[in-house]
């Protein structure tokens, strides 16, 4: 495993160790999906393929997540961060057992999430702590 690899490895899991901390590896690259047509080692052929883009976005961090943690007096007039996550569902839209999952452990640790159908739900989410002003 390279230095770099190694080092990650051992950073994740050393955040994930904590009780207030959760990380998540943030891969970002492009491949592709489609219907397999042949597979050699190496090589892949498919049909119909199309484009796949995955993680945040090309210069975010290899690892994201959130720290929860107790406003103390003297954090008051400063500026944090607080983590937002917003599943987007067409209106008959489901979501799954995993997606909730995730929602809840975001907001377990004071973030912002939850489900938005249209911009107005997004902005309740935005509300729950009054900050979407």
């Amino acid at each position: 495993m390279p230095k770099e690899k190694t080092a990650q490895a051992k950073i994740i899991l050393h955040l994930g160790s904590k009780a207030n901390v959760r990380a998540f590896r943030n891969n970002v690259g492009m491949g592709f999906m489609g219907t397999v047509v042949n597979e050699k080692p190496r090589m892949v052929v498919l049909a119909n393929h199309y484009r796949v883009h995955f993680g945040l976005f090309k210069g975010s961090s290899d690892i994201i997540g959130f720290s929860s943690r107790t406003i103390q007096k003297e954090d008051v007039g400063k500026k944090i961060a607080q983590f937002l996550a917003v599943e987007c569902k067409s209106p008959r839209g489901r979501l799954k057992e995993t997606q909730q999952n995730f929602i809840d452990v975001v907001k377990h640790f004071g973030g912002l999430a939850g489900v938005a159908r249209t911009v107005e739900d997004a902005e309740s989410i935005l509300n729950e702590w009054g900050e979407g002003r």
